[in-house]
């Protein structure tokens, strides 16, 4: 049966893909996430995700306040593919929800008369950032929402903040530049806080 779903999911037209990679720390080798949100003709999607990690995923749907209506955890699968049936939902807006320690990812889905149709333009995605630390300089990447805030904070090993800034982006991928050759070598924290999801990468400085 799920064969037969992962076939059907690449033949269908109405489909919405979102590729990015992350690395944890300078030097790691990437992992990729895919995440695909199809819509039927009849009133159903499918949800897809593929991964070189096997780290456990969830997956949600939420009507229009928040409210969960369905949860899902999918534990050590490189590859799921499931058809969800909305027949019984009522008319309105819902959105689905996947995630895990490493990537967010929503998409809203308009139930209209028994149809269910995917807002491809209207997802979002936010990836853990990628760090690179040398020469006291640290570079922070991450794909975020188009047109969404993004503060970043430093703290020291005592938890002290030594930076803070919020910055605006507009086309969807954050990139900057901190230079921190003036403090002391050691452990830093750097926080990245988009959308109310916040992401914690150690730092170290050496000289």
């Amino acid at each position: 049966m799920k064969k037969q779903t992962l076939l059907l999911c690449a033949a269908l037209m109405a489909l919405l893909t979102s590729t990015f990679s992350y690395a944890h720390n300078h030097g790691s080798t990437p992992k990729s996430v895919t995440v695909r949100v199809i819509s039927l003709p009849t009133n159903r999607m499918v949800v897809t995700t593929q991964m070189v990690s096997t780290e456990a995923v969830t997956i949600e749907l939420l009507d229009e306040t928040g409210r969960p209506l369905h949860f899902q955890k999918v534990r050590k699968q490189p590859a799921f593919a499931q058809s969800y049936n909305l027949s019984r939902l009522p008319d309105g807006k819902y959105l689905v929800r996947v995630s895990n320690a490493d990537y967010h990812y929503t998409i809203p889905v308009q139930v209209t008369k028994g149809v269910a149709e995917v807002k491809k333009n209207e997802a979002e995605e936010i990836q853990r950032p990628q760090v690179q630390v040398a020469n006291g300089k640290v570079d922070v990447w991450s794909r975020v929402p188009v047109s969404s805030s993004v503060a970043v904070k430093i703290f020291d090993a005592q938890q002290n903040l030594l930076f803070s800034e919020v910055a605006t982006v507009e086309n969807g991928i954050f990139s900057q530049r901190y230079n921190l050759s003036d403090l002391e070598q050691g452990a830093y924290v750097l926080t990245l806080t988009t959308r109310e999801q916040t992401f914690t990468e150690e730092l170290q400085l050496t000289r």
